[in-house]
C-alpha cells in the first residue's frame, strides 16, 4: 500500500507522525492536506506539532511571541 506522507515521517522519526497525528487527526487527514497543500502545508504541520510537544500551551504562537520580544 502506497502511503504518500511516508516521506515526511521517516521510521527513524516516528515520533514526528504521533506527533502529527495526535495534534491534526487521522493520517487519511493528514494525507488530504499533503494532497491540497503540497509539500510546504506538510513542512507547517510537522514544525506545529513538534512546537506543540514542547510547547503544549503556546505551541508556534508562544514561539511567535518570544520572538517578537
Amino acid at each position: 500500500m502506497d502511503f504518500p506522507v511516508a516521506p515526511y515521517f521517516p521510521a527513524d522519526h516516528q515520533s514526528r507522525f504521533i506527533n502529527a497525528w495526535c495534534l491534526f487527526g487521522t493520517s487519511n487527514d493528514i494525507e488530504k492536506t499533503l494532497t491540497k497543500y503540497g509539500s510546504a502545508a506538510m513542512s507547517s504541520l510537522i514544525y506545529q506539532s513538534e512546537a506543540r510537544v514542547v510547547d503544549p500551551v503556546g505551541g508556534c504562537v508562544g514561539i511567535i511571541h518570544e520572538l517578537r520580544r
